[in-house]
């Protein structure tokens, strides 16, 4: 069985558009971008949504991709985003440009994707953290470099 939870909605821009399902039976509520965005070929842009979220413990937010953008090729380029429960930046949907053409314009109160709501076992989560006893046993001079 599915378990509701309330999770607070700021808006931070005048403009900022509530999230909401598309109809009755949605998995996700939708984003709204907050400013007309273009993301250019083989680029990923930022999109505002003007929302801040406070998702509760033992849950996480996830952004996805809107299916109708993606057949055009506006995608996110790291599948789905993810909204840890401590974060309280403003919400961004990650867009990247592959389709047609050498740029995609996001238009102002466009649809730019979904959140949904997953609960997690923030036990099992926290267990399966690195743990490392003491920085001595870490070989400092080795850089992982993630670009």
């Amino acid at each position: 069985m599915d378990e509701a939870i309330d999770v607070k909605v700021a808006r931070i821009h005048p403009d900022a558009i509530l999230p909401v399902q598309g109809s009755k039976l949605a998995a996700g509520f939708d984003l709204h971008s907050v400013e007309r965005v273009e993301v250019k070929k083989g680029t990923t842009e930022l999109l505002p949504t003007g929302l801040v979220l406070a998702i509760p413990p033992g849950w996480e937010g996830q952004v996805r991709c809107r299916s109708g953008l993606g057949k055009k090729g506006l995608i996110l380029p790291n599948g789905v985003g993810t909204i840890d429960a401590d974060y309280r930046g403003e919400l961004m949907v990650l867009a990247h440009w592959i389709g047609e053409g050498d740029s995609f314009v996001v238009e102002k109160g466009e649809r730019i994707g979904q959140n949904e709501s997953q609960k997690f076992d923030l036990l099992k989560s926290n267990a399966k953290r690195w743990m490392i006893p003491n920085a001595a046993q870490v070989d400092l001079a080795v850089r992982v470099d993630s670009r």
